[in-house]
């Protein structure tokens, strides 16, 4: 791909390479499916023995991750928006010669609750895509602007050592929560989850959604 600077420099070849595609969804109007959402996930928490598995979860609440095997009508539909953008984001991604190959989305979920002083260490996930939906979301968080929010790290560890005006070089990308909010994004991707601060819960339905080729 052959462009012209803004100088007006003919002939220089440019690529973007390594780039991270980020998605989100603002579902509108999801107030009253988000209130049935909270009192199903907080009632489950209420109901079911605390894992013993690890998780990414330091305090808080973990579901089982067997959301997928849900007949709630609500619930799927969170998880069929999921799938959704990740089919959406792929047919995005791929070239014009491979529009044409057939595959599908297998995808197993869960549920996420925190409260004060909870939060999530770096991972990652062994899927194609990772999902989050955010369920609720108090609106007075504290000071910290990183409380509860999603953070992604650059692949590119040593970014770090270099200085570079604007967002190109940028080590880390925070998503503010929201509820209503869908966040879709590579798995592969190292993330995190500010402490949550203030009072009430933080509720999320998180997916790994894995592409299969048919």
């Amino acid at each position: 791909m052959s462009v012209a600077d803004s100088t007006g420099v003919d002939g220089i070849a440019s690529e973007l390479l390594f780039s991270t595609p980020i998605y989100t969804l603002v579902w509108p109007e999801s107030g009253e499916l988000n209130q049935y959402l909270r009192e199903l996930i907080l009632a489950r928490e209420q109901a079911e023995v605390r894992s013993t598995r690890e998780y990414s979860n330091v305090g808080g609440w973990h579901s089982p991750v067997d959301l997928q095997e849900s007949w709630d009508p609500d619930l799927r539909s969170i998880l069929e928006r999921s799938r959704e953008l990740a089919v959406e984001a792929t047919e995005r991604l791929l070239s014009s010669g491979e529009k044409t190959r057939r595959y599908r989305y297998a995808l197993s979920a869960w549920a996420n609750v925190s409260r004060e002083g909870d939060y999530n260490v770096p991972h990652v996930h062994m899927s194609t895509w990772s999902a989050v939906y955010y369920v609720s979301v108090p609106p007075d968080c504290g000071k910290d602007p990183r409380a509860g929010g999603l953070e992604l790290m650059d692949p590119r560890p040593a970014t770090a050592m270099v200085d570079m005006p604007g967002r190109f070089f940028a080590t880390r990308h925070l998503i503010k929560p929201e509820a209503g909010l869908l966040v879709l994004f590579p798995a592969s991707i190292m993330h995190l989850v500010h402490p949550f601060r203030g009072a009430g819960e933080r509720i999320s339905i998180a997916c790994d959604l894995t592409i299969e080729l048919m």
